[in-house]
């Protein structure tokens, strides 16, 4: 696989997976006091077997890194799923640069409804129909995961462990699996150096060339995520405030207005719907697609 494929793979686990306060690692790498060994296969099967009873879950991620350029980064996310039909995201994310912007997202069978704040375009309240936001879905399936596809979320409780995401990995990393006490907790530690047909690009410093990941033994979840690169850190994800299966109010699900504000169909607003139809073009080209539908 090449330097950029890998780069990627990883970021796509990134942005969709969460990992726990940490307080686990040091100098980049994680420091074991004992080890034993196991097998990938025997890992994620028992994490499939484990997700099947979660219909509901909500969580707290912060996703922090470093730029090329050396500015850091952080982005704060809360999460909450109902099953594979409600959603409610609110990401906040900042700079050491000061650009900081938010984004909320809510998915229900009705259709989506997003928050978004940027310094360019400031604060601006929209909706897709649901027409609109499964056509959407359809083109990130096709597109892959890697596809920045407005308005898709992904996320399903049943996932939240992820078997599926360690085994997209398999592809881009060599993994190797180890069962750990960590200062007096254990984890089983998936990781592993990228698989590549080509040496990393030297003026490239973003792509990493190792990743580590900690899963819980006693839930059975992905609780840290480390991308590295020559030893050093690039980026991390910390997962907090996890709840499993606890019940949740689908009218919960809703985006407020503050007084005064309306939605606004997306594909009424500029920058919203040259990214759609921007997705959309990328999937008629590949085999064929009509015009996005709008709101009546």
């Amino acid at each position: 696989m090449s330097a950029s494929t890998t780069r990627a793979t990883c970021s796509t686990f990134l942005w969709i997976f969460a990992l726990a306060p940490l307080a686990l690692a040091q100098s980049g790498r994680l420091v074991a006091e004992s080890a034993e060994s196991t097998s990938l296969e025997e890992l994620t099967g028992k994490m499939r077997a484990e997700a099947r009873d979660a219909s509901t879950a909500s969580f707290r991620v912060v996703t922090s890194g470093v730029y090329p350029g050396g500015a850091r980064f952080q982005i704060e996310a809360e999460t909450r799923v109902l099953g594979a039909t409600h959603f409610h995201r609110r990401l906040v994310f900042s700079s050491d640069d000061g650009l900081s912007a938010e984004q909320e997202t809510v998915k229900t069978p009705k259709g989506v409804w997003m928050r978004e704040r940027d310094p360019s375009s400031g604060e601006v309240f929209l909706r897709m129909s649901r027409d609109l936001a499964a056509k959407l879905e359809q083109a990130a399936a096709r597109l892959g995961e890697a596809a920045d596809v407005p308005g898709t979320v992904g996320n399903q409780p049943t996932a939240l462990r992820g078997a599926e995401m360690i085994e997209s990995l398999t592809d881009g990393f060599d993994l190797r699996v180890e069962r750990r006490v960590i200062r007096g907790r254990e984890f089983f530690v998936v990781k592993g150096d990228a698989r590549l047909d080509e040496p990393l690009e030297e003026d490239d410093p973003s792509a990493p060339d190792h990743v580590e990941l900690l899963v819980r033994t006693e839930d059975l979840v992905i609780s840290q995520m480390v991308q590295l690169r020559q030893g050093q850190e690039l980026m991390r994800v910390e997962l907090s405030d996890l709840v499993l299966g606890a019940p949740m109010d689908k009218d919960s699900f809703a985006l407020e207005l503050p007084p005064g504000e309306k939605f606004i169909d997306a594909m009424d607003h500029e920058p919203a719907a040259a990214h759609i139809e921007h997705v959309l073009a990328q999937v008629a080209a590949e085999g064929g697609e009509d015009e996005p539908p709008r709101d009546g």
